[in-house]
């Protein structure tokens, strides 16, 4: 179908396929005709097919790139030096400028001029720059309607404006963006030279990138699960968080053997280790669920450690003394032995708390040691939870017993 549509056409399509299916016809298509598509497509998406293939297969393609148009490979290769993850990874070099000391209806007739040429799209803002191309502002489109062809660029300029280094992480280009509602957002370098534009479409297709990061995390597989087919790849790329929890699991039943004295004078200490530890993990993924994506929207800071883990621990005080005291009733009533009720019910209230603390500080942490956060809420907090859960539980009951029984 590539092959049959046109030339314009076919860009497009391969531009808009997912991920999968694009891998698929890059490698089904001669060097010459991908080449062809590439010089086609914007320049920030023809990087990101050329950022998944070989360097000898990047060269080959560029090469074609070369002969039908001169400097589109240069632009090509200077965008393919930038990590993939940061603004100069997503930028588009392709924008509108016009100088400070220019008209109004200069920058009008540098409008038109890219309009009809059809070589840059979205167009939101112009951006205003000096004789050394260093970023002074931008100019709105409205501007050139309501003020003056004679209207010097630099007198109704917006100096008052958001840009990102282009070494910046892509996750803090879309808070940027999100945040102060920008259709587009300049890229400049250490010399703030502008050197490109972040449109909203490219911040949209981040945010769904750094989702199915965080859910690869939160699941305990590596991003490139929701795509792989190969079955040992898979098993490799899972194996080791199940190993995670096989370890955490081993640690739990150690624990349990070292309390077996206890459980064999009071066997119904059993029937409700599944209850405390399951509370616990829901207590301790509630919390870092909530810290997690407050981390992702900015929302909060790892400075603020301390206050949120206060709010956090209230929040954990009330939950773990509502669910305690309904348990602590119903032990009560089913066992008919009010102190055994209050041994379940002060343990459960514990593990909530612990539970808590542990689910709001780690994601916290991590994000302060530039650790994605969303580690917290996979077999980590979960397995770490179960552990500290039986050693508090157990633990409890065996003073219960030695005191009490």
């Amino acid at each position: 179908m590539i092959n049959s549509l046109p030339l314009d056409s076919a860009s497009v399509v391969l531009g808009e396929t997912d991920e999968q299916s694009q891998e698929d016809i890059v490698e089904e298509l001669e060097s010459e005709k991908l080449g062809q598509l590439l010089d086609e497509m914007d320049s920030d998406d023809a990087v990101d097919i050329l950022d998944d293939l070989e360097p000898d297969d990047q060269e080959e393609i560029l090469a074609e790139i070369d002969k039908s148009s001169k400097g589109r490979a240069d632009v090509l290769r200077d965008l393919l030096q930038y990590p993939e993850d940061t603004a100069g990874g997503i930028m588009a070099p392709e924008l509108l400028t016009v100088y400070q000391c220019q008209t109004i209806g200069d920058a009008l007739s540098l409008f038109k001029e890219a309009n009809e040429n059809d070589k840059i799209e979205d167009i939101h803002n112009i951006f205003v720059v000096d004789k050394h191309h260093i970023l002074c502002g931008l100019l709105p489109l409205k501007s050139l309607i309501i003020y003056s062809n004679r209207k010097l660029v630099k007198d109704v300029m917006n100096s008052d404006y958001q840009y990102v280094p282009v070494e910046e992480d892509q996750e803090v280009v879309a808070h940027i963006v999100r945040k102060y509602d920008l259709y587009s957002i300049p890229v400049v370098d250490g010399d703030k030279k502008l050197v490109g534009r972040i449109t909203a479409d490219d911040i949209l297709d981040v945010i769904d990138e750094e989702a199915i990061e965080d859910m690869s995390h939160i699941a305990g597989v590596t991003q490139e699960e929701f795509t792989e087919e190969s079955v040992l790849r898979s098993v490799r790329n899972r194996v080791p968080w199940l190993l995670i929890g096989l370890f955490g699991g081993i640690v739990s039943a150690t624990i349990i053997n070292f309390f077996e004295d206890s459980l064999k004078l009071i066997l119904a200490l059993a029937f409700f280790v599944p209850v405390v530890t399951a509370m616990g993990g829901n207590a301790g993924v509630q919390s870092s669920a909530i810290i997690v994506k407050r981390l992702a929207t900015g929302d909060i800071h790892p400075q603020y450690l301390l206050s949120r883990l206060s709010r956090e621990i209230q929040i954990a005080f009330l939950n773990g003394l509502i669910c305690s005291t309904f348990l602590t009733l119903i032990v009560t009533l089913w066992r008919g032995d009010f102190l055994f009720g209050f041994l379940i019910g002060l343990a459960l209230f514990l593990v909530i708390l612990i539970a808590t603390v542990v689910g709001t500080s780690v994601p916290l942490i991590l994000k302060s040691l530039d650790i994605d956060p969303a580690i917290a809420m996979g077999p980590f907090v979960t397995t770490s939870n179960d552990v500290v859960g039986l050693m508090l539980y157990l633990g409890i009951a065996s003073l219960f017993i030695k005191f009490f029984y």
